[in-house]
């Protein structure tokens, strides 16, 4: 088979961790903007580099002529290197399709560390975005009560949640609740002083209402199907937090808190939106732990009892003792999704480095059957998302209502 040749002039080249990582986990996710393509190489001059295969998953192509971005991760011999930009000189760019789904491209490539350049034959399956649903196993979420999606979001789509988190910020917003980490104040984000923004930790309330670039990574077409076969009916979104800074929160499961009308039928995700550092107080789990049953405190119902949690807390770790269940780290990359069970026992690791941030979102979703006398659903790409007013600030017997959708 004959192939046009393309030349383009790759000005850097992706750079593999400082760590060598194993291959890519479980191939079950599909980035956003990907193209998963495969590629041969042969030497062109110098030493070069022959006989390498693998894969890339592209998140983003920007085209400006002459010139093409390519932020894209690379899985190939063995190890991953993280995402980065690839800027390309385009000489006589035309895909040649050789197949219905594959069109092929040729570059030449030049290593920036070794001053050695190969062809790289490039076989692109899509070169837009891919909105197919992405398959999870069943099996392992009943088994672990837990799913891991990394790279899910692509660093444009995370990027627009950050920005639009911090015009929040610098708005000094009105309507937006926040919780002080600290003092233990809940109040708007507008009356948070500037020395307080500075020196405070804060969860940022149920942004979702007042954000679509949020509301985007809690529901869309990738996600929402993903969570609607986990909980088996349409998933409504219902609250959101937002965190800068690990929470330290002790272990718990969101049941007691959130307790939904049916068991089971709560279901949430933590977004990374930026790489977590592990003495940043990365997120903590216990694979497992969603078989524990459930403590009932003295009214007879699972839901929380303050004054009676010490009893809880000692209850599951005699359950988790007993099981043999190990805590275990979700170390993060920014875009990755942490999917789990309402009675998954997670918790906030201790923060050994305050100075760090971790940021990341937090949405949780009711089935769609436990909401039918709640406030008003919205639908959206698949899902559902409540309708309803911010949490009201002590002294206020009613929360404000953001604006209607």
């Amino acid at each position: 088979m004959t192939f046009l040749r393309k030349a383009l002039h790759v000005m850097q080249t992706p750079q593999p961790r400082a760590t060598p990582q194993p291959a890519w986990p479980e191939a079950s996710f599909t980035p956003h903007r990907v193209f998963a393509l495969f590629w041969d190489t042969k030497p062109v001059g110098g030493r070069g580099i022959s006989d390498f295969s693998g894969r890339f998953f592209l998140q983003e192509v920007i085209f400006t002529w002459p010139w093409a971005i390519f932020r894209c991760a690379a899985h190939c011999a063995g190890y991953a290197t993280g995402w980065s930009s690839i800027q390309t000189n385009i000489i006589d760019f035309t895909p040649v399709l050789f197949s219905r789904t594959a069109p092929c491209m040729m570059i030449r490539h030049h290593s920036d560390f070794s001053h050695t350049g190969m062809e790289v034959k490039m076989g692109f399956m899509s070169f837009f975005e891919r909105n197919e649903r992405v398959k999870v196993s069943k099996e392992q979420w009943d088994r672990d009560g837990f799913y891991a999606l990394p790279g899910f979001y692509s660093e444009k789509e995370i990027d627009a949640a950050c920005a639009a988190q911090q015009q929040a910020w610098s708005e000094s917003h009105q309507r937006i609740v926040v919780d002080d980490l600290v003092t233990g104040m809940r109040k708007r984000l507008m009356d948070v002083d500037s020395s307080d923004r500075a020196t405070h930790r804060f969860k940022l309330n149920d942004l979702y209402l007042e954000l679509p670039e949020i509301r985007n990574l809690a529901i869309n077409k990738r996600i929402t199907p993903i969570l609607n076969d986990l909980l088996g009916e349409t998933t409504v979104l219902c609250n959101s937090l937002s965190f800068d800074q690990g929470s330290s929160q002790p272990d718990h499961v969101d049941a007691i808190y959130m307790t939904p009308q049916t068991p089971h039928n709560l279901i949430a995700i933590w977004v990374a939106l930026e790489d977590c550092h592990l003495d940043a107080g990365p997120l903590r789990y216990y694979p497992g732990s969603h078989k524990i049953k459930q403590h009932v405190f003295s009214d007879g119902s699972t839901h929380f009892i303050p004054s009676e949690m010490n009893q809880w807390h000692e209850y599951m770790e005699e359950e988790v003792a007993r099981l043999n269940l190990e805590p275990k780290i979700f170390a993060a990359k920014k875009g990755d999704v942490f999917i789990w069970s309402c009675y998954l026992l997670h918790g906030g690791s201790p923060i050994n480095d305050p100075s760090r941030t971790r940021k990341s979102l937090v949405f949780h979703y009711y089935g769609e059957s436990d909401c039918a006398k709640g406030p008003e659903l919205v639908p959206k790409d698949g899902g559902l998302w409540m309708y309803r007013a911010h949490q009201p600030v002590p002294g206020e017997a009613a929360g404000t209502l953001p604006p209607r959708p």
